[in-house]
């Protein structure tokens, strides 16, 4: 090492430790000046570099900006004894410039090396500071979310629980994103995950159980209404009993056949009571689930022995609304009505069914919309063969074997 350097080195230390004892009578002008000189004259002094970078700060945050990013960086790298507080205010410096990405890794930074020393109160201070990166970050979730793509809404959510562990919010959003991406097991977990840190988040309840009621890898009916049930007892909402309604007529449908039949039309008659008031606020859903679990009950009943003339009345008056619930095969592939459920729907619509020209070409239409072209053509058969001049039928069929490219027997 030359006499020079030896000087720089000397004078570099002289001009730090004046500083450092300026500093601590508030002299700050002169404090900056001689954190100047010291890493002019030795610019791998890494505390120079930090105490310069910190001075400038608390001198002028906004107008030192620059400066002070460039200080710090440089104690960093230079691997100054503060890293802890190198890192909270280079990440204090970035938010105000809202470059949110490098101000979340530093802080993060300086947040675990705050806790690794068990300064908790410093710890609380860089949560704060990290505040707006995390609703950066959960905004910029939504709007990936809100235009449905929701692989970047997830990777947007998941970094505000890197910031915020307990943030059930986004645990919530980051089941919902895969749920989309129909990663159903993976949605149920995070889900989970946001109930435990907020055992009274309604919404969270509500999704978990929608999503055991509607995705058949993860279906279970029974979990569903134990999730419904908790959210209505969290909070009252016309969708949560909905689709509390829908999940036991659905267990039912399962049960039917494997457990005592009166249990099941007892369950079946709560999903009445929970879908009847939901009229106002769902009209032709909620109209139609009334239907599909009236009709339901009116089976089990009938198989019980209960002929009674008010059942087969308000059978009927259900065909007459909803013509699809006649069908055995709707009922089958549609509604998922079992085999011994729908053996007793045969005999009770053998009994009340109009099996007229009208009801098979209407029946026809509704397979026609949906386009099962050979079931609607075997409707409309039947309808001609009950009245053979049926036009309208013989229209429909038509149309039906055009769908079918059968263009000549369309003609």
């Amino acid at each position: 090492m030359t006499q020079t350097t030896i000087k720089k080195d000397t004078l570099a230390e002289i001009h730090f430790l004046l500083g450092y004892a300026l500093e601590k009578q508030n002299q700050n002008d002169e404090v900056i000046e001689n954190y100047k000189l010291a890493t002019k004259k030795n610019d791998q002094h890494a505390e120079a570099h930090f105490r310069l970078g910190l001075n400038l700060y608390k001198d002028n945050q906004e107008l030192n900006a620059e400066e002070i990013k460039n200080e710090l960086e440089k104690a960093i790298t230079l691997e100054c004894d503060d890293q802890a507080n190198a890192h909270y205010y280079l990440g204090k410096v970035l938010v105000a410039e809202k470059d949110y990405y490098e101000a979340t890794t530093n802080l993060i930074k300086a947040r675990n090396l705050f806790r690794y020393h068990d300064k908790d109160e410093k710890v609380n201070e860089t949560n704060l500071a990290l505040k707006p990166c995390a609703e950066y970050w959960y905004k910029e979730g939504e709007n990936y979310e809100r235009n449905k793509d929701y692989k970047n809404a997830f990777n947007w959510y998941e970094n505000v629980t890197i910031i915020y562990p307990e943030h059930a919010e986004s645990y919530y959003k980051m089941g919902n994103c895969r749920d989309e991406q129909e990663e159903y097991e993976e949605a149920i977990e995070d889900i989970s995950k946001a109930i435990e840190l907020n055992p009274n988040y309604a919404d969270a309840y509500w999704l978990r159980g929608w999503i055991y009621l509607h995705r058949q890898r993860v279906r279970n009916y029974q979990k569903a209404i134990e999730d419904f049930r908790q959210a209505i007892e969290i909070v009252q909402k016309p969708k949560y009993s909905l689709d509390l309604a829908k999940a036991i007529l659905k267990q039912g449908l399962v049960e039917y056949g494997r457990v005592n039949i009166e249990k099941v039309i007892k369950n079946w008659q709560q999903s009445i009571e929970l879908v009847s008031p939901l009229v106002e606020y769902y009209n032709d859903q909620a109209k139609k689930l009334l239907a599909e679990v009236k009709l339901a009950i009116n089976v089990a009943n009938y198989a019980q022995g209960n002929r009674l003339q008010d059942l087969i009345k308000q059978t009927k008056q259900i065909l007459q609304e909803y013509k699809h619930l006649g069908d055995v095969d709707f009922l089958k592939y549609n509604l998922w009505w079992g085999d011994r459920l729908l053996a007793d729907a045969r005999n009770l619509l053998a009994e009340v069914s109009p099996k007229d020209a009208d009801y098979y070409y209407k029946m026809g239409n509704h397979y026609l919309q949906r386009g099962q072209y050979d079931q609607a053509i075997e409707c409309y058969q039947n309808s001609t063969v009950i009245q053979p001049y049926h036009v309208a039928a013989y229209c429909q069929m038509g149309h039906a074997f055009y769908e079918k490219n059968d263009v000549k027997k369309a003609v």
